[in-house]
């Protein structure tokens, strides 16, 4: 990540620039991997400008596992090889609120928030970046499901599904 490899606790208030390229691991503008099995990880008013790439790709963290993104927003291009999204590459039984992108997105998974989201939230969030290259790619969310919900979200632009592959979960207030 542009400011840690790995987060299990709090990260506040920083901004990473310039680029961040990891070749067979997760890629994030702040952190790479935003992870803890024990404990709430949180990131908060953070945002990067950097060019990420990476296996799993995020503006703002590349693996989200049991944490919160929250204020958080991401400018830079972002490529993930498996999974790609504005603010997180994949979001495992966490949530992303209050979130922004304008960066743009690729990847064969990828979102404009969210590439991958699983068992967790993304709400009151949007997209204002490109999502190209996809195989399941979305204006907000390349893959939602196994119960995960997406509320109060929107992206702008050409993308033409919001959510590229909806298995199952709860969606709301989706433009």
């Amino acid at each position: 990540g542009g400011i840690t490899a790995h987060n299990s606790g709090t990260v506040r208030n920083c901004r990473s620039a310039g680029s961040v390229t990891v070749d067979r691991s997760f890629a994030g503008g702040i952190v790479g991997s935003n992870s803890n099995l024990n404990a709430l990880c949180i990131l908060q008013d953070c945002y990067n400008t950097a060019d990420i790439s990476g296996l799993i790709s995020g503006g703002v963290a590349g693996y989200s596992e049991n944490g919160v993104t929250v204020n958080c927003y991401n400018a830079g291009s972002v490529t993930g090889s498996e999974r790609s999204g504005g603010v997180a590459g994949a979001n495992e039984h966490s949530t992303v609120k209050n979130c922004y992108n304008t960066g743009s997105i690729s990847g064969p998974v990828s979102g404009g928030v969210v590439g991958l989201n699983e068992y967790s939230t993304v709400k009151n969030c949007y997209n204002a970046g490109s999502v190209t290259d996809s195989t399941d790619s979305g204006g907000i969310l390349g893959i939602n499901k196994n119960n995960a919900t997406i509320q109060n979200c929107y992206w702008y632009g050409s993308d033409g599904n919001g959510i590229g592959n909806f298995t199952d979960g709860t969606k709301s207030g989706i433009g």
